[in-house]
């Protein structure tokens, strides 16, 4: 079995190991130092200080038989004190032999053995000499002992105490020698440690770190691998070799070599995945030509790189193509849409791109141009793109659009400026004429200023309750009495009012019409139920209905929510629905239409006449009242030949059972022939104008009549 085949745990097991063999070691060696060091000790003790002290003491004793001979030398003392001065001086002479003895018997140096044979010799004769001094002394003699002892005895003490100076001199020499001995003992010893410890460390960071690259390389390729996987860098991965051993980190190795092979399997078909949905993403799924987010990144990275270079955007939009939808089918709109597209495609390479955003909404990006003028082809040839007939399933379309164009940097610096600038002037190309072109100008960028402006003020006006609510009266034709009332949206800024034209517009693009909506046909039914409770006649209250509000999903339980708050009777409120209402939904406009029915509510057709579809559809709709718009009643007074247009409305509307309101009524030659043709009721400033709930209160006073029956004819 090879080394590296060793599992991770005998690999950290043999690191322990050498560890443990270092602190036995080093245990062995400092118990035997330790051992040495206190038989040393007890050596010096025993042998060097022991007697030493012995020594010093004998020194002391010495000193003290002196004084006590000199005292009795002297002749000083009584005869009893001498007499225990000889017992004190016995007794330290037996002392000092006592500790000489000792001291020899511990003593193994040969120079003191010398020297204290030597020394017991003085003490000897000293004590024989003194013997004789004390007879000396105790005859009376003193003076010859004095000189018995300063000839006989003194030298032989004298003598003694250098024999103990000397000994006590080399014992301290012995011991000093002693312990420097100790010293470099533990000098060696000291060094032994630090070299096995630096032997043991060697060889612990050699094994070590072969053991831990064996255990940890691996590892930190593995790892190393992860965290380029992990960041997003998988070219790593093709690159990577197992480890062919059989331990842990083998199979760990082995297994993620398995799992890199895997993860690569998957990534390259993730990769052909991805392409195949990035290339979905980009195009449109229909018409196959580039969508909406290819556009955006397509035109961001032109303007980036194009420097000086003009860049023009079409914004191409078909004309009325939702009817083609909405009365052939979405199929065949589809169809028309492929078939467009495949006209487009024709155009390149002369320009740069051909995108669909969306429904019916193309754009071209056309740059490398040097004059206007090749623009303006180029758009007048996706204008001839539309000559020619679309033909499916033996029907015949013919079909146009309207183009806005916007270039780079006239008119916009960014993708959204340009984008916006191009869709302003497409919207006026509808508005003004379809089937045209237009380029972007400043006074589209106006009008889009005065939009953005009227929107803050509508949204100003919503917070500072601003609007306010005026009441038109409508009455009988013949009569003059006041049966029923519209309630009109009134703006008042600045001591000024704002015209219904500018505002109602922006609030339908804005969606601030299902709010404005609700306000007004709340305050209208309050007011006409706070009349009612006053006594007066009832009247019926009309409404206006944006064609946003009233195909909206809260249409009906908004109606029904606001007559319950208002508790008004639904057969005294009518509703005005435009054309326009009825014919983005016609399915759900019935069925809304059949509710507001059931309930008792009144609807009146609005502004009757000036689309282009109302007779087709007319008759589909149970209509209350048909209301002749203002334009077709100013043809009376001028005598126009379309006279004939208003008595073929109000012909038609008396076939299909419904009253006929004529608006915009302003002068008595109006009136006679609306009279004269059975109109039914007359709304106008020949009899009001739109006046605020007090001044029409004063009308239902007066008794509901405005114009008296002697003006009928």
């Amino acid at each position: 079995m090879r080394y590296s085949d060793l599992k991770i745990f005998h690999k950290i097991l043999l690191l322990v190991m050498i560890g443990v063999s270092f602190l036995a070691i080093m245990g062995i060696v400092g118990y035997d130092a330790t051992n040495q060091l206190a038989k040393s000790n007890s050596e010096l003790y025993n042998q060097r200080i022991l007697p030493m002290e012995k020594l010093t003491r004998s020194v002391l004793v010495s000193k003290y038989i002196k004084e006590k001979n000199l005292d009795i030398v002297s002749g000083s003392l009584s005869s009893r004190d001498k007499a225990d001065d000889e017992k004190m001086i016995n007794k330290a002479w037996d002392e000092i032999g006592g500790l000489l003895a000792s001291f020899r018997e511990s003593n193994t140096d040969e120079s003191l053995e010398t020297w204290s044979n030597e020394l017991l010799s003085h003490i000897m004769m000293s004590e024989e000499n003194k013997k004789i001094v004390r007879d000396l002394a105790n005859k009376g003699e003193a003076e010859k002992a004095k000189n018995y002892y300063a000839i006989y005895v003194k030298p032989h003490e004298d003598e003694a105490d250098k024999l103990l100076v000397q000994m006590i001199d080399r014992s301290q020499l012995l011991a000093d020698k002693q312990i420097r001995a100790d010293q470099e003992r533990v000098r060696k010893v000291m060094w032994m440690i630090l070299v096995i410890t630096a032997g043991f460390c060697f060889v612990s960071i050699w094994g070590g770190r072969r053991i831990a690259n064996k255990i940890t390389k691996p590892i930190n390729d593995i790892v190393k691998q992860v965290e380029q996987v992990s960041a997003g860098d998988l070219n790593g991965l093709s690159g990577y070799q197992a480890i062919a051993t059989k331990n842990e980190i083998g199979r760990l190795s082995m297994g993620f070599f398995q799992m890199s092979q895997t993860l690569q399997n998957y990534l390259q078909a993730l990769t052909e995945k991805n392409a195949e949905i990035c290339k979905m993403a980009n195009l449109d799924a229909l018409t196959g030509l580039p969508n909406r987010r290819y556009f955006m990144d397509r035109m961001k990275n032109i303007l980036q790189e194009c420097g000086e270079e003009r860049v023009a955007l079409m914004f191409i939009d078909m004309d009325r193509f939702k009817e083609i939808n909405d009365t052939r089918g979405h199929n065949i709109g589809d169809q028309i849409l492929e078939a467009v597209a495949k006209r487009m495609i024709s155009l390149l390479p002369t320009i740069d791109s051909v995108n669909r955003l969306g429904g019916d909404e193309f754009t071209i990006i056309y740059r490398g141009f040097n004059d206007v003028d090749q623009v303006t082809t180029v758009a007048e040839q996706v204008m001839c793109l539309f000559q020619e007939p679309f033909v499916f399933n033996r029907q015949i379309f013919h079909l146009s659009c309207s183009i806005g164009i916007s270039i780079y940097p006239l008119h916009g610096q960014t993708v959204v400026s340009l984008l916006q600038a191009a869709d302003t002037a497409m919207y006026t190309a509808k508005l003004q004429k379809r089937n045209s072109f237009h380029y972007y100008s400043d006074d589209m960028r106006q009008k889009i200023l005065q939009k953005v402006k009227m929107e803050e003020t509508l949204h100003f006006a919503l917070e500072k309750h601003l609007f306010h609510v005026y009441y038109q009266p409508r009455v009988l034709c013949d009569s003059g009495q006041i049966v029923g009332v519209e309630a009109l949206l009134r703006l008042q800024q600045d001591g000024k009012f704002i015209s219904p034209a500018e505002f109602i517009p922006v609030a339908e693009e804005t969606g601030l019409i299902l709010q404005l909506g609700e306000w007004v046909l709340y305050q209208a039914c309050r007011q006409n139920k706070e009349w009612q409770q006053a006594g007066y006649p009832p009247v019926r209250i009309s409404v206006n209905v944006s064609p946003i509000q009233f195909n909206h999903s809260g249409f009906l339980g908004q109606v029904i929510d606001v007559l319950e708050k208002t508790g008004l009777d639904p057969e005294w409120l009518e509703l005005e629905i435009t054309e326009s209402s009825l014919m983005d939904k016609v399915d759900a406009a019935k069925e809304t239409l059949m509710v507001l029915k059931r309930m008792g509510i009144k609807v009146a057709m609005d502004d009757f006449g000036t689309g282009y579809s109302s007779l087709a559809y007319l008759k589909q709709f149970k209509i209350d009242y048909l209301k002749v718009d203002k334009t077709f009643i100013d043809e009376i007074s001028q005598k126009s030949k379309q006279l004939k247009i208003v008595q073929a409305i109000i012909g038609l509307g008396k076939s299909l059972n419904m009253k006929i309101v004529a608006e915009g009524v302003e002068g008595q030659e109006q009136l006679k022939f609306l009279q004269l043709h059975n109109c039914d009721e007359i709304q106008g400033f020949l009899f009001s104008k739109a006046i605020p709930a007090n001044d029409f209160e004063l009308l239902l006073k007066a008794g509901g009549y405005i114009v008296r029956a002697e003006t009928s004819v």
